[in-house]
């Protein structure tokens, strides 16, 4: 009984290495990883539907016209989009969140926990927020479909971001590529500053994206993490960011998504845009 636990260990621990040595991290031409990521995104732009959800971390500290401030933001959510290469594409966004620390925000957000939907489908947009009446708002869709994500995704040349980059790995997780990107703070700093001649970065460090392509050539998840971020814009304030995640994730993507109506069709109150956009003092 013994010598057979033991070759049964002995099996489990060779399938184990054998596992972790094939699915481990592996270095990648940062060229060859940002080509994948970018086909990867193209492929995923031509589809007509889709459906996901992302979430926003992240903790900050600072001053904005010289009043100090300093709080936290936890926002997540999720979507569907249909009939995206149409003339009327439909959205379905379900948003919810606590941002800590501006109290400008507590007339909208108001305490705790916010919660916002909206269905755009039919020629109307229904848009419901937890401190407001229900409305609904004629809106012509077809604006959507005159942008083309492919296209844009396609001018970008992917080549010129490859010096940004520090680190490159590639793993296999269940079939599907996994890769991450280290980027190097000293260059991201120059870039910035180089764009904007009023803002100094006194900090930036630990900036990783990860991007998880489909065994079909799909964008499964993309992830953005920055450890900490500190930038001082003169007179226009100063910021600290830390522990900042963007996540982004798709739902089996090539799977056809429709959107529906909102069931309380009711219970929203049409008002026109303009009347909305004066009432907000635009």
């Amino acid at each position: 009984m013994k010598k057979i636990l033991a070759l049964v260990l002995a099996v489990l621990m060779i399938c184990a290495a054998f596992s972790l040595t094939a699915c481990g991290k592996k270095k990648v031409n940062a060229e060859d990883a940002l080509e994948a990521i970018s086909d990867a995104a193209k492929k995923t732009a031509e589809l007509n539907s889709m459906k996901g959800s992302f979430s926003l971390k992240a903790s900050f500290d600072g001053k904005i016209e010289e009043k100090d401030v300093k709080g936290s933001v936890d926002a997540s959510g999720d979507f569907t989009f249909a009939g995206l290469k149409g003339d009327s594409p439909e959205a379905d966004l379900n948003l919810k969140g606590t941002v800590d620390g501006i109290d400008e925000l507590k007339p909208i957000l108001g305490d705790g926990e916010a919660k916002a939907s909206a269905v755009l489908k039919g020629g109307y947009a229904y848009i419901d927020l937890d401190v407001a009446q229900s409305i609904k708002l004629k809106i012509d869709a077809s604006f959507i479909s005159g942008i083309d994500p492919a296209e844009v995704i396609e001018e970008v040349d992917v080549g010129e971001y490859k010096d940004y980059i520090k680190k490159s790995t590639v793993s296999t997780v269940k079939g599907n590529k996994v890769y991450e990107l280290t980027f190097d703070p000293d260059k991201l700093k120059e870039e910035i500053e180089k764009d904007d001649s009023d803002v100094e970065v006194k900090k930036l460090d630990g900036v990783v994206l990860s991007a998880t392509v489909s065994k079909d050539g799909y964008l499964l998840e993309v992830k953005i993490t920055v450890k900490s971020l500190e930038i001082d814009a003169g007179g226009e304030g100063s910021a600290k960011c830390s522990d900042l995640v963007i996540d982004f994730k798709l739902e089996d993507p090539g799977k056809d998504y429709t959107v529906s109506e909102p069931k309380d069709m009711d219970s929203y109150q049409e008002v026109d845009l303009e009347d909305l956009v004066t009432g907000f003092g635009f």
